[in-house]
């Protein structure tokens, strides 16, 4: 890379760090609260409310049941929540719900040998290792010229927010981003580690809607199968452990009681998603409506991305941010500690750019890294202000807008070639 390239990539990582530093103060009033908490419930074992009611208490409370040899309650709402109270003493625990498949469980069941607090720190801490791990295998993969050796410490910079949220939230974006990237990484160069990232991805569906398409684009058939054998081996692992009732259970109740959860739940829950239909819903639409105006854009981009996968070839990187960015337009149930992944690899495909006369990379770059701690503090704003559900558009339309940018700086770039 030349000094002046270099220069320029310095100056927009300068911007887009003010720019994400400022967005990220303007949502401190939700976010710090709760972050003082849970550490202080980390650093001194304080059971406080707070430091209880993350979403990790799922997770501990599953693996607790699976040693106890009782996992029948987490698969019914109103069972599970009177056993979280019960198992924290705490009266009206903010409402959760068990939304996993049953061979998660295989995950989590080793939790269930801790402590809550020792149990939160070791989930987060180990899995916040293999997210790095898996961005440098990213990297790694992908080439390590001065151009990408510099985005790739940058981009580090900008998944601060996201690992602040992790953090506060007692989320598992770590895990699911860091086998996000791992399947993207690995694709091309190991087909049977590849297939279990994507094996284990199936715990959280969502996120791997667009692999077979990305895979079969690119004729990684042997990577296919492999994905398709460990997945029924995990299917396998849990009827024996958990037996089959648990997936007729989780077809029964789990997913039936999701598809009301994303119709009708409500407040800052919806901010948590970077998605269309949870801004819309969030702005006031009901569910359907949402839901139709969700698919207008999304079908769209799905198309445009089944076209570019298997007609307008490109290498591995461009098609795994391709694939990143349309997932996250595409599904209207992602979350914004999901996103990992995307904030990850929109950030060394923006600092690739590289241009002064493209003054919206540092603007672009900062709205998107910024998400997990700037959208979730609207509902405050809400209290005072008609502003705020639209501003939750901002989410979606920025991850939009990068999918917008990477389809034509792919047809340019296809065009120049010719």
């Amino acid at each position: 890379m030349s000094g002046e390239a270099i220069k320029t990539t310095d100056e927009t990582i300068r911007r887009a760090a003010v720019l994400m530093l400022v967005l990220a103060l303007a949502g401190m009033s939700f976010w710090l609260p709760q972050l003082k908490a849970v550490l202080s419930g980390l650093l001194s074992g304080d059971p406080n409310p707070v430091f209880i009611n993350r979403d990790f208490a799922n997770y501990w409370l599953s693996g607790k049941q699976v040693l106890a040899g009782d996992i029948e309650p987490l698969f019914f709402k109103d069972r599970y929540q009177d056993l979280l109270e019960q198992t924290f003493a705490q009266e009206a625990m903010e409402t959760r719900n068990w939304s996993y498949p049953p061979h998660f469980l295989l995950l989590t069941a080793p939790l269930g040998f801790f402590s809550y607090r020792s149990a939160y720190l070791l989930f987060e801490g180990l899995s916040l290792v293999f997210f790095i791990w898996a961005c440098f295998e990213a990297w790694f993969q992908w080439g390590r010229s001065s151009e990408f050796s510099l985005s790739f410490r940058a981009a580090i910079l900008f998944l601060s927010c996201f690992v602040i949220a992790q953090f506060y939230l007692g989320q598992n974006g770590f895990l699911f981003g860091g086998l996000f990237l791992l399947a993207l990484a690995w694709r091309q160069t190991k087909p049977i580690a590849c297939g279990l990232a994507l094996a284990l991805l199936t715990m959280k569906p969502q996120l791997g809607i667009l692999f077979p398409f990305l895979l079969l684009a690119e004729r990684h058939f042997a990577t296919i199968f492999w994905a398709i054998a460990f997945t029924l081996l995990l299917f396998a692992l849990s009827v024996a452990a958990f037996g089959f009732a648990s997936w007729e259970l989780f077809v029964s109740e789990t997913l039936s009681y999701q598809q009301q959860v994303m119709r009708e739940w409500g407040g800052v829950f919806l901010y948590m998603m970077p998605t269309l239909f949870a801004a819309l819903r969030a702005i006031g639409f009901d569910a359907s409506a949402a839901l139709l105006l969700h698919l207008a854009v999304a079908l769209p981009v799905f198309v445009a991305t089944l076209w570019l996968l298997f007609f307008k070839k490109a290498g591995p990187f461009d098609n795994g941010v391709l694939v990143a960015a349309a997932t996250f337009a595409i599904t209207p149930y992602a979350f914004l500690y999901d996103a990992g992944p995307l904030y990850f690899l929109a950030t060394l495909s923006l600092l690739s750019f590289g241009s002064r006369k493209r003054v919206w990379i540092p603007l672009l770059l900062a709205l998107l890294t910024a998400q997990p701690l700037w959208l979730p503090g609207l509902p405050l704003l809400a209290k005072t202000t008609f502003a705020a559900p639209a501003v939750a558009l901002l989410a979606p339309l920025t991850v939009l807008i990068f999918f917008l940018v990477l389809l034509m700086r792919r047809l340019a770039w296809r065009t120049a070639s010719q």
